[in-house]
């Protein structure tokens, strides 16, 4: 259905989430609502459903996963207990990347690299290699000592390197940063960072932590002050979730297919694409939802306080105004798909619909016509 929808006159509800086997290289797994759950002589592991999908595809042979795989999960159990190792906010680490024109990242384990890079090392560990090695994107609290003496001589020899670093005492034994030409361009603190075993489930929250955070870059390079700025307002930045973006650089694409939907072919639905979420919070009742071609959306506010909150209605009014939006493409005839989150919503619109001999489309709601940024009541 999803693959080669029908032409016209049809619509199909998938209500509940499926587990899906995603066994590889003698390891048994399966994913069920986005998160992978593996069996391994170390006992069970998991991770995000994406994760998983990408590393069994990049990250190791069928014959070498399960040893090579465990390495990784003990360094990252041992990187989660130590104060001084910090896993960045992928929205920093993209503003990074940018800065420099990074293809390299190194630091880091398998269960926590940022999939928009095309190379992902740590010391004399690949993760994944599809390009040879250019301007790196360096987390230098996700370096042990030897890792850290192993990029030092690339960093005095070149000069197209950023380094995340943490200010003040460094961890015990840790190599101190010193680099001939290198120059702190901002020392600053805000909620950059990921939470500790946030890898386990893909939670995306943030945290200031106890720490500054000092970014070094070489004096020989000539980079943006706007770039640099840029960067400066994530690290200060108080928002407390990451902006994931659904992009295409480095092995973005593999990551993302191992999503749910991924797993699910949506990706590839030829067809409009719609993503919606409704919110309830202390009594605001807010709706809004994304369209992936041409990457906007629109929200609203929903109702009024005084008239009872429910998230259940602000998803109800977000199905609305995407449909109202999708009405722009009628003519096209093409398939559409609608994401929510709304098991309600779904079991409603479940007893509007049905064919042949049933009766169609009873009992629908009213709704006043909505505008974009505006209040449903």
């Amino acid at each position: 259905m999803i693959q080669n929808p029908p032409e016209v006159g049809t619509v199909r509800i998938h209500m509940d989430p499926v587990n899906l086997d995603t066994s590889y290289g003698g390891i048994t797994a399966s994913t069920f609502q986005g998160v992978a759950t593996l069996i391994t002589s170390a006992g069970p592991l998991e991770m995000e459903g994406a994760r998983w999908h990408l590393l069994s595809k990049v990250f190791s042979s069928p014959g070498d996963i399960r040893t090579d795989l465990n390495r990784e999960r003990l360094l990252q159990e041992t990187m989660d207990k130590d104060t001084n190792c910090r896993s960045f906010a992928w929205k920093v680490l993209r503003q990074a990347k940018l800065a420099v024109g990074a293809t390299t990242y190194v630091g880091d384990t398998a269960l926590t690299a940022p999939p928009f890079f095309k190379n992902v090392v740590r010391g004399n560990s690949t993760i994944w290699d599809f390009e040879t090695q250019g301007p790196r994107v360096i987390n230098w609290t996700g370096l042990s000592r030897e890792d850290q003496a192993i990029i030092l001589p690339t960093l005095q020899t070149t000069n197209d390197w950023i380094v995340l670093a943490l200010a003040g005492r460094s961890r015990l034994g840790a190599i101190p940063l010193s680099v001939n030409g290198s120059v702190i361009a901002m020392t600053t603190k805000g909620k950059s960072f990921r939470k500790r075993q946030w890898c386990q489930t893909g939670e995306d929250e943030l945290a200031a932590y106890d720490r500054k955070v000092e970014v070094w870059i070489s004096s020989r390079h000539n980079i943006s002050q706007n770039l640099l700025d840029d960067l400066d307002a994530l690290l200060n930045s108080s928002s407390a979730k990451d902006a994931l973006h659904n992009g295409t650089k480095g092995v973005e694409d593999i990551y993302w297919a191992g999503t749910e939907a991924g797993l699910m072919g949506i990706s590839r639905f030829p067809g409009l694409i719609y993503a919606t979420d409704g919110s309830q919070e202390k009594g605001n009742m807010e709706a809004g939802f994304y369209r992936h071609e041409g990457e906007t959306g629109g929200f609203c506010k929903v109702g009024r306080d005084e008239e009872g909150s429910s998230s259940n209605r602000a998803e109800h009014v977000v199905a609305c105004i995407a449909l109202e939006d999708a009405i722009a493409y009628a003519s096209s005839g093409r398939p559409l798909i609608l994401l929510t989150d709304s098991k309600c919503l779904l079991m409603a619109i479940q007893k509007w619909i049905g064919e042949k001999n049933r009766t169609v489309y009873q009992g629908i709601p009213r709704w006043r016509h909505p505008t974009r940024n505006s209040r449903i009541t």
